[in-house]
């Protein structure tokens, strides 16, 4: 298999999306890997700028995965995918507004407790 298989590919998932798209994205790993591996420097350079264009039509966890099955292959792959982690995301302007909110909260509850200490052992 070689890169105009590959260009076949290409243009009917970005022609024919919906219909293709998980269909090709089962092996599309194996079979770009499968290209690279046979192909010169120059085609693949030429990968490298297909591959680019794939981000709207391949899930990014497929495309992560064929990214560092490259880069396994030549360092110099960069990793283009952008898989986003399950992280909760917080605004920091929020948080730090929360965040002053706290310590002034900790500071009129430690001052209360110093007070009540002082009457406690006024009381004594």
């Amino acid at each position: 298999m070689k890169l105009p298989v590959l260009y076949l590919m290409d243009s009917i998932v970005k022609n024919h999306s919906e219909q293709y798209k998980k269909l090709f994205g089962r092996n599309l790993v194996d079979t770009f890997v499968h290209v690279f591996l046979k192909s010169n420097e120059r085609t693949r350079a030429l990968l490298f700028k297909l591959r680019m264009t794939w981000n709207d039509y391949f899930l990014a966890t497929t495309l992560a995965e064929l990214d560092h099955s490259v880069k396994k292959i030549d360092p110099a792959w960069p990793i283009a995918s952008r898989v986003q982690p399950n992280n909760i995301h917080i605004n920091p302007a929020v948080f730090a507004r929360q965040t002053t909110t706290v310590r002034t909260s900790l500071i009129v509850i430690n001052k209360l407790c110093n007070q009540s200490s002082k009457a406690r052992n006024f009381l004594y």
